[in-house]
């Protein structure tokens, strides 16, 4: 699976390329916390220029992605317009498109996702649970109903000399 362009298929006025390639092309672990879920689309115009194949137009991809702050999973449309990338052909003859289109759509994709970015309406993203923490060993009052004194232990430590 690539798009693979021969350098003298470009003229002078650019190549123009649409197409689709299947979700599988991101090659993401199990787990990830970003999941495909459709094709990563492309409509680009290709050029040259001092060696260079200019890539300019627009790229996106459906993702399945998880809410950092209510853990809820959403599914938002990745999408780079205007997009604008390049490929060194080192020497080569012709130049695969799939390792550059791939790692930029990913690069693309929120680091912090939130379901309030999601293009369906999912309503409040309300986190899951209490956000503090009271800890049981250390009560805010002591059976008197008074404040507990915080140098209790160090009023115990030995001071006489010995």
């Amino acid at each position: 699976m690539g798009i693979r362009i021969h350098l003298a298929d470009i003229p002078s006025e650019g190549l123009e390329i649409q197409g689709q390639l299947t979700a599988a092309v991101f090659d993401l672990p199990e787990g990830d916390p970003a999941h495909p879920v459709g094709p990563l689309s492309y409509d680009l115009l290709l050029s040259q220029d001092e060696g260079l194949v200019i890539l300019e137009g627009v790229l996106q991809a459906p993702f399945e992605l998880q809410c950092v702050r209510c853990l809820r999973t959403f599914v938002q449309n990745c999408v780079i317009d205007p997009y604008s990338g390049e490929i060194d052909p080192e020497g080569a003859a012709s130049v695969d498109l799939v390792d550059t289109l791939r790692e930029d759509l990913l690069l693309a994709l929120p680091p912090y996702p939130h379901c309030n970015e999601s293009d369906t309406d999912l309503g409040e993203c309300v986190p899951p649970g209490p956000l503090h923490y009271e800890s049981p060993a250390s009560p805010t009052q002591n059976p008197e109903g008074e404040p507990p004194n915080i140098w209790a232990a160090l009023d115990q430590i030995d001071t006489t000399p010995s």
